[in-house]
């Protein structure tokens, strides 16, 4: 019994690893072909700290703090970010009702409307890719992609996965 579970753990590993050399094969794939028109006019920083707060469930925000460790940049950096952001009306910042001394930021209808752009140039662009794929091709990949989303959401409520996943 010990040798099944020792041979199942390490076909788990050869799944996960074989899952990651195919992410890798994907993203490679992905960059060959011709990149989606995008309209959105900001800079990738930028881009990523609107996607970061398009990711926050409700009306909560991020505090400038958290979106500087989710950029992996200082919270002086974010900060700097954030007001160039708030200048060009993307992003609200609010006092934090639990610590003042904290702001919280979210995007404003301007940034969710820049965000839907950008979410739009994508999902055209992967319409391309995705028409080409038969019916079964199609189910597969809707399956795996429910799955993973799933697995998200386990890590998303699991603290300790959650600070692996930040590493």
């Amino acid at each position: 019994m010990a040798r099944t579970a020792s041979a199942s753990q390490h076909h788990r590993e050869a799944l996960i690893e074989e899952l990651l050399s195919l992410e890798g094969q994907i993203f490679r794939a992905k960059c060959a072909l011709q990149p989606p028109a995008v309209d959105v006019d900001v800079t990738m920083l930028q881009l990523k700290a609107l996607t970061h707060l398009y990711g926050v469930e409700g009306d909560a925000g991020l505090r400038v703090s958290d979106l500087a460790g989710r950029l992996s940049v200082t919270p002086a950096t974010a900060s700097t970010l954030v007001d160039r952001l708030i200048e060009r009306g993307l992003v609200d910042r609010r006092e934090d009702p639990t610590d003042r001394r904290q702001h919280r930021c979210r995007l404003s209808p301007s940034g969710h409307e820049t965000i839907a752009r950008f979410f739009d140039a994508v999902n055209a662009h992967s319409r391309t890719l995705l028409e080409t794929m038969s019916q079964s091709e199609l189910e597969a990949v809707v399956l795996g992609i429910k799955t993973l989303i799933g697995a998200m959401e386990r890590l998303r409520e699991a603290p300790a996965a959650q600070e692996a996943y930040a590493l």
